[in-house]
């Protein structure tokens, strides 16, 4: 099934199938390049672009393997999947040739695969990319934010947001992501997704929400 689609820097549209990205010219439909370099038992979950790059997040699911007769219980998923295969994956395309450009890899617990989640943000013409990752590792949650580099993936800022993480959403006008952790008091917390200020990992918003901000019910 088709996940989701974005248009490319020649404005051809780019479509994320479950098991495939592949371009199509936007005024004729004619068929461009197709990715499909995935591990068995992987699929793609979600596109993000930027200008000349597109991000794919490839990540195991054990509810639907690639194709309704691979579905597999949770009782096989540690026997389908090796500790050495323990990690989705973020690959950066080129969105003119679909070529790989660079790779980062996100390890979880195979225990908790449906728990794992990576989110993808950035402005179009930006040189850096951010990634917002929910992973159990070692039976321990971790929520983190990665800037990455758009050229070729390298870290630029980590910024640990918590373990408790029990709401978050973003300001995809503003830059910034939300997030409320429980463990902190239910503390309401605000980080800039992209720009200088991102990159210095430092907080626009710490508010700890007393029972006067929130509704009873």
């Amino acid at each position: 099934c088709i996940v989701c689609a974005a248009f490319t820097r020649e404005y051809a549209i780019a479509v994320l199938w479950e098991d495939c990205v592949a371009t199509f010219d936007a005024a004729t439909g004619r068929p461009g390049w197709t990715f499909r370099a995935l591990r068995d038992r992987f699929t793609l979950h979600t596109v993000g672009a930027i200008d000349g790059r597109l991000f794919v997040h490839e990540h195991f699911r054990s509810d639907r393997c690639r194709g309704d007769m691979r579905t597999v219980t949770s009782q096989l998923v540690n026997q389908l999947l090796p500790d050495t295969d323990c990690y989705s994956r973020l690959v950066c395309l080129n969105d003119t040739t679909g070529d790989v450009l660079w790779a980062k890899s996100y390890p979880f617990d195979a225990s908790t695969a449906p728990q794992h989640s990576v989110a993808v943000y950035a402005e179009y013409m930006s040189a850096s990319v951010s990634v917002y990752t929910r992973a159990y590792r070692n039976s321990v949650a971790t929520v983190e934010l990665q800037i990455l580099s758009a050229d070729d993936g390298v870290q630029r800022r980590r910024v640990p947001i918590g373990n408790a993480i029990i709401a978050s959403t973003v300001d995809a006008a503003r830059g910034i992501l939300y997030v409320v952790d429980a463990q902190s008091g239910k503390l309401l917390r605000g980080v800039r997704l992209w720009g200088a200020e991102a990159e210095k990992g430092a907080s626009v918003l710490d508010v700890t929400l007393q029972p006067k901000y929130m509704d009873p019910h």
